[in-house]
């Protein structure tokens, strides 16, 4: 009750002397103040509140001080002084409960107000990349909303184009559906024809009986001594010696059958033999009379029905954007292998060998057939066509010719270490080796051969990689060592049994199930369980089997279908394309083709005693495979 109260200068209140401490500056703080001072301060830059000098924790003293007893006045003669300061020194102490509580609270917002700071920077900071995000968002979505409107442009056009190409279709097949009717009645008159003739033939046969037998019966007559002086002869008297002349009333009924297709009268006989000249001639047996005319009336022309077997283009050929460069490099990269192959296979049809730009600026070349497609009203622009006879030198199909220009190349559709086995090949069943020819005798043979207009300066690389090529070493020759199918279904039950049922089919062998090695939760594989079935194919079958899976895939594989070992392997969608027949009970299963290579005396390091290394020279390598390929099956490989 008696303490001496001083004002704390940091919250400004009274406070006991003894609660003071003081500084050497000369500065005091009542202890709570200084010790929530210290405890939200750095330890080493702490300073004073009042004077700022720096000050340690350990420098602060206590002051001592003994306050003077009340005087006596103040004990005994002013009771009321002494109830008032009873008073105020129980609400002193009430102020410093308070003062304490709200100190601790103090201290509670004061680390509240710190985290919601700390919370703040970061949704703030959070903000930012969000708003970022947004910006570069709002940027993607104005590109992606361009692409779109482009899209939507290219698609409307195409489905323009597609209206068209419809509407062009329904004509197409609104024509052909006219010609197919003429046709039919084209075909019925011939038929009607045809019984004419037969008619004919048959009173023709009737007519050779009677003159036949007239002639037995003359021969037999007895010669009368009136013949020999006088012959007596009744003109009223029917001359059965006569010779009726055929009957051509069948002519007649067949112009009405046949129409304005027969022609009759002389002078249109070099015109109707024009017109005729691949026709089919029906009545060849007239020889007399009118000869001319009855050869030319039993003449039917069937050109319509007569179709050349020609280049089988491919669907995309159809659509218009196949024919322009596209700004797109992957459509552009698709486009130029699909027209890469075109040529090639095209050139291999026709036994083209040069392409030149001038082939693309005007009508009538060679070309024309797939440079142009006059039904969609599309053609290659020489620039794009240059731009592919490029890709072309590029991947090693073609070479300038002549050289140091860009305007003309020798197409390889066959490379020239091809051609000079085909001329190998044909010298040797001439027997033209180890003699002189020149090259037109090479390319123009008395005799059609595989080397029939090969162009001179293809001829002299062939010739230089046939003097390049070292004599065929038997142990050298590539052969197939074995062919595996497999058909992975990915799990057991039916469908393995199926596949297992479409490989017995297809190869008239007992297919081995394979197991999982390990367990994949993500497709529901558990380990050991049977999963894939395949067969081992060798000898004779295998090739034929392999062949007919080439087909399926055109004879055209990737470099990447070739392994270092100078193995190879592909993949088929749809096992019905072997020639398989279609079973709905079974369905349809693809499958893989691996073909392991092989050459003779490669046992020596799988036989059980003696066994040796095959040397490196004798080894399969990715390039013999490839070579193998190209000369057995004439496969084309692709980047």
């Amino acid at each position: 009750m008696d303490d001496l109260l001083v004002e704390c200068p940091i919250h400004l209140d009274a406070v006991s002397i003894k609660d003071i401490l003081v500084f050497k500056c000369g500065h005091g703080f009542c202890q709570p103040c200084l010790e929530e001072h210290f405890a939200h301060g750095q330890s080493s830059h702490i300073s004073c509140p009042t004077c700022r000098k720096p000050i340690r924790r350990k420098e602060a003293f206590p002051l001592f001080l003994a306050p003077a007893q009340p005087s006596s006045r103040t004990q005994s003669g002013h009771p009321t002084a002494e109830a008032a300061h009873a008073r105020l020194t129980r609400e002193l102490g009430e102020a410093k409960a308070a003062h304490a509580n709200c100190s601790g609270r103090f201290l509670e917002l004061q680390h509240e107000v710190d985290t919601l700071r700390q919370d703040g920077v970061r949704h703030n900071q959070t903000i930012q990349h969000l708003r970022d995000r947004y910006e570069v968002l709002q940027q993607r979505l104005v590109v992606e909303t361009s692409n779109s409107a482009r899209a939507r442009e290219e698609n409307n056009r195409m489905k323009e184009e597609v209206t068209k190409l419809q509407v062009e279709n329904h004509k197409t097949s609104i024509t052909l559906e006219q010609v197919l009717k003429e046709l039919q009645v084209q075909l019925e008159r011939v038929k009607l024809f045809q019984g004419y003739v037969e008619q004919y033939k048959h009173k023709c046969n009737l007519e050779k009986k009677k003159r036949k037998a007239i002639k037995h019966a003359n021969h037999h007559l007895l010669p009368r001594k009136e013949d020999d002086s006088l012959m007596v002869v009744d003109a009223n008297a029917p001359d059965i010696l006569r010779r009726d002349g055929p009957d051509f009333g069948w002519l007649d009924e067949a112009c009405k059958v046949k129409g304005d297709q027969l022609t009759g009268p002389d002078d249109e006989d070099s015109e109707f033999e024009e017109e005729n000249e691949d026709g089919v001639q029906i009545g060849d047996y007239f020889t007399s009379g009118n000869q001319k005319v009855h050869e030319n009336a039993s003449r039917i022309s069937l050109d319509s029905l007569i179709y050349e077997p020609g280049f089988l283009l491919p669907s995309i050929h159809a659509a218009p954007p196949f024919f322009t460069e596209q700004p797109t490099p992957s459509t552009q990269s698709l486009f130029a292998d699909h027209w890469i192959r075109l040529i090639l296979s095209y050139a291999r049809h026709r036994r083209l060998f040069i392409l030149r730009i001038e082939d693309a600026e005007g009508p009538g070349s060679d070309w024309d057939e797939i440079l142009r497609n006059e039904r969609i009203n599309r053609r290659v622009l020489p620039s794009y066509l240059s731009s592919l006879i490029a890709v072309l030198v590029s991947k090693n199909l073609a070479i300038y010719e002549p050289a140091k220009q860009t305007r003309s190349v020798l197409l390889l559709w066959r490379q020239p270490e091809e051609w000079a086995e085909a001329l190998h090949a044909w010298a040797t069943a001439s027997g033209q080796l180890n003699t002189i020819l020149t090259f037109y005798e090479i390319t123009d043979p008395p005799i059609p051969s595989p080397l029939s207009g090969l162009p001179v300066p293809l001829l002299r690389r062939a010739i230089n990689a046939e003097q390049k090529t070292t004599p065929t070493n038997p142990m050298k020759e590539l052969r197939i060592d074995k062919l595996v199918i497999n058909i992975c279904v990915g799990e057991s039950g039916d469908r393995l049994t199926r596949a297992s049922k479409v490989l017995e089919q297809l190869t008239g062998q007992t297919p081995v199930t394979s197991k999982a090695r390990y367990t994949v939760r993500t497709f529901g594989i558990r380990r050991n369980e049977k999963i894939a079935v395949h067969v081992t194919i060798r000898g004779p079958k295998a090739e034929e089997i392999l062949e007919r899976g080439l087909k399926v895939k055109e004879y055209e594989l990737k470099r990447k279908n070739f392994s270092d070992t100078g193995n190879f392997g592909f993949g088929i969608q749809e096992h019905i394309d072997l020639g398989a027949r279609y079973d709905p009970g079974i369905g349809i299963f693809g499958m893989d083709f691996y073909v392991v290579m092989g050459r003779p005396g490669m046992r020596v390091a799988k036989r059980k005693e003696r066994k040796a290394r095959v040397g490196f020279q004798h080894r399969v390598t990715k390039d013999d495979t490839m070579a193998w390929f190209k000369q057995r099956f004439d496969g084309i490989i692709l980047k």
